[in-house]
């Protein structure tokens, strides 16, 4: 999840959230992988919600047909250019911020997560000996999409 989050942060989830509030794009959650028979746990963020439609280019995220915008991440990812793939209810779609390196929902079969392996969104990480406001834990969504051209 670099820049964002780095190698040793120590990180607090609000767990209980997604109790009462639906997770929201942008979001950074602790996810359980679907396909591994372990406890394993790790860091993304949702990308795309419950019916929107998500695809690759060479170097874009398509969703709903509109190019992502991601001022979040270091550089310029290379993806596997794919079809449109329409989540179904209850399903979100969650990649790693270092995407060049990410075992994520491009990997993971069926591509989509279900909402009962989101664990909860990051609020709070522990760095340079100091607790600091996860960026995404206001929880208000900035425009994601540019601008129809």
């Amino acid at each position: 999840m670099t820049p964002t989050l780095q190698p040793g942060d120590l990180l607090l989830t609000a767990f209980w959230r997604f109790w009462w509030h639906a997770p929201q794009r942008g979001e950074i959650v602790i996810v359980r992988r679907p396909d591994y028979p372990r406890r394993w746990r790790g860091v993304k963020r949702i990308i795309a919600l419950p019916g929107d439609t998500i695809a690759f280019t060479l170097t874009l995220v398509l969703l709903n047909g509109r190019p992502l915008i991601e001022s979040y991440l270091a550089g310029t990812p290379f993806y596997q250019t794919t079809a449109p793939v329409t989540l179904a209810a209850n399903q979100y779609y969650v990649l790693g911020d270092s995407r060049n390196c990410s075992q994520d929902s491009r990997v993971w079969q069926p591509p989509g997560i279900l909402r009962t392996h989101l664990r909860g969104p990051v609020t709070w990480f522990f760095r340079g000996g100091r607790w600091q406001r996860c960026p995404t834990c206001n929880f208000t969504p900035a425009p994601v999409c540019s601008p129809a051209t």
